[in-house]
């Protein structure tokens, strides 16, 4: 039988993510340290499908654009959320 729409699987390549004017965070900002920000991919169950490496001091302005982004099977037509968390602090 042929699977529903729910249920196709597909590739999704993400190309570039840019933040800007992120929340500070870091604990320590005062100091003048800076974030180290990464980003989570949820599905629609908040289950994790991406997780992007940790950009190291990049503070509130960052992207991810060198790295190969791919969340390799992806529902066709589920909901994804994207979260920006720095590793020093949090959400």
């Amino acid at each position: 039988s042929e699977k529903s729409d729910r249920e196709q699987r597909t590739k999704l390549e993400i190309i570039k993510i840019v933040a800007k004017d992120l929340t500070e965070t870091e604990f320590m900002a005062i100091m003048g340290r800076k974030q180290d920000p990464y980003i989570l991919g949820k599905n629609h169950d908040g289950r994790t499908v991406l997780r992007t490496n940790i950009n190291k001091n990049a503070g509130q302005n960052c992207s991810w654009e060198s790295e190969d982004i791919t969340v390799s099977s992806v529902v066709a037509k589920d909901t994804y959320k994207i979260e920006v968390w720095n590793d020093n602090g949090g959400k």
